[in-house]
């Protein structure tokens, strides 16, 4: 289980984090009209094989009100979720 905690800005943009090149999730829009902080994003659950991954960050939109399209992620939250029967 996947959760992300980011930085929203007047200067962020909407960005899609991915899984080993695939979208987890949906975009999120890190436009705010001052720099706070997002709370916990949930991206979701996903099996994972033994070995190496990515998790990457890709910028998709822009706010209209933003003045750039920049992302920070401030935190990443990976949780064993027990198997269900």
């Amino acid at each position: 289980d996947l959760t992300l905690y980011a930085t929203r800005a007047p200067d962020f943009g909407q960005w899609q984090a991915e899984l080993d090149g695939q979208p987890i999730g949906q975009p999120f829009d890190g436009w705010a009209p001052v720099v706070l902080p997002s709370g916990p994003i949930a991206r979701g659950v996903r099996q994972l094989s033994r070995g190496p991954h990515v998790i990457g960050f890709r910028i998709v939109g822009r706010h209209p009100e933003a003045t750039a399209d920049k992302y920070g992620i401030d935190a990443l939250k990976l949780e064993r979720v027990p198997p269900s029967d």
